[in-house]
C-alpha cells in the first residue's frame, strides 16, 4: 500500500480499514474543440484563465468547465494543491486555517472567474452538467482519475475526444497535486471472522486480478503502490484519442501533499462551505466570504464537541 494511503485508515497506533482506491487529479478536456480554436492545455492557473477567455469568446455557449456551488470537497482539493494546509492536530488540539491566504487566493480565483462570466455555476453530477459534458458546452473538468469514468459513462459519444492533461499550476514549472476522493474496506465491529476478513480485505485491494476485476467497476485509481501497472489502467484509450492517460495521474499520485489532514467534523465544514457558496452564486456574498465564515463555524463545531482548537487566523 502507498504510505499516505494507509495512513488514512490509521489512528493512533490502531489500523481501522484498509486503502482501496484514491483520487489522484488531473485535467480531463475536450482536445477536438481546445484544437479547433487554438488552446493549448493550460499549464498555469493564469492560463486557465485566459483559456476560459478565448473558449467564451469562441462560443458563448461554450466554458472551460463549472465551479459547482453544492460539491466543497471538489473545492477543498483545489486549497490543497495551492498548499493550504486547512487542519491539523497538536497534542490534544485541533488546528483550524482554512481561511488561510492559499484558500483565499484560490476562491478569490474563482470569485473573478464568475463574476466576468466565464464559467458555469452548475452542480457537476447533475442532469444539466452531463448534457453539457455531452454537447460540448463544458469542455473541461479538473478532476480526480476516477473522473474518466463519468465521462466515458455519461458522453459516451464524445469517444475520441477528450484528453488529459496534468492539472494547471499556480507556480509556472511546478508539478504540485492534489487527492479528491478515495475508498476503503472496513471490518465492522461484531463480525465473525474477523482475521479472515481482513485477510481478504488485504487481498482484494493489492492482488492484481481483484483490482482488475474492481477496475472493471470503475473504483477507481488504485490505492496499492503501483498496482496500475500492468492493469487496464495501463494502456493507451480508444475514449481518450489513444492516450495512455493513466500516466498523467500516476505522476500526480507522486507529487500530492500527503500532510494534509482531516478533522473529525470535516462533513459540517463541507456543508458550511456548500451554504457559502451556493448563497454566492444566488447573489449573496463572495467564494471569498464564504470561506472565511466556514472558516469560524468549524472552530465553534470543534468547541461544541469539547475539542480544544486553535487557529492560524
Amino acid at each position: 500500500m502507498e504510505k499516505a494511503q494507509w495512513q488514512q485508515g490509521v489512528f493512533g497506533s490502531a489500523v481501522y480499514a484498509i486503502p482501496q482506491a484514491s483520487g489522484p487529479m488531473g485535467l480531463f478536456y475536450r482536445s477536438d474543440l481546445f484544437k479547433k480554436w487554438g488552446i493549448a492545455p493550460p499549464t498555469t492557473w493564469d492560463e486557465y484563465a485566459q483559456a476560459a477567455e478565448k473558449i467564451h469568446n469562441a462560443d458563448p455557449k461554450a466554458s472551460i468547465g463549472t465551479f459547482p456551488p453544492g460539491n466543497s470537497a471538489w473545492f477543498t482539493a483545489l486549497a490543497w494543491q495551492a498548499g493550504a494546509k486547512w487542519l491539523g492536530v497538536d497534542g490534544d488540539t485541533w488546528s483550524v486555517n482554512i481561511a488561510s491566504p492559499q484558500t483565499l487566493k484560490v476562491a478569490a480565483y474563482w470569485d473573478e472567474l464568475r463574476t466576468k462570466k466565464l464559467i458555469k455555476t452548475e452542480p457537476d453530477f447533475a442532469d444539466g452538467w452531463y448534457k453539457d459534458l455531452q454537447s460540448g458546452a463544458v469542455t473541461s473538468w479538473v478532476s480526480a482519475q476516477w473522473g474518466d469514468a463519468i465521462i466515458s459513462g455519461n458522453a459516451p459519444q464524445t469517444a475520441g475526444k477528450w484528453a488529459v492533461a496534468p492539472m494547471p499550476q499556480w507556480t509556472k514549472g511546478a508539478n504540485a497535486s492534489a487527492n479528491w476522493g478515495g475508498s476503503s474496506t472496513a471490518v465492522l465491529k461484531g463480525a465473525k471472522h474477523i482475521p479472515e476478513a481482513l485477510k481478504f480485505a488485504e487481498w482484494l485491494n493489492t492482488d492484481p486480478t481483484s483490482v482488475d476485476l474492481l477496475l472493471q467497476g470503475g473504483y477507481g485509481w488504485p490505492a496499492g503502490a503501483d498496482a496500475y501497472k500492468g492493469s487496464s489502467l495501463d494502456k493507451p484509450s480508444a475514449f481518450f484519442g489513444g492516450q495512455k492517460y493513466n500516466e498523467v495521474f500516476a505522476q500526480a499520485d507522486k507529487n500530492i501533499d500527503t500532510s494534509w489532514k482531516w478533522i473529525p467534523t470535516i462533513d459540517a465544514t463541507y456543508q458550511h462551505l456548500n451554504d457559502g457558496f451556493q448563497a454566492t452564486v444566488a447573489g449573496k456574498g463572495t467564494f471569498v466570504s464564504a470561506v472565511q465564515q466556514a472558516q469560524k463555524q468549524t472552530v465553534e463545531d470543534l468547541k461544541r464537541k469539547g475539542l480544544k482548537v486553535s487557529t492560524g487566523q
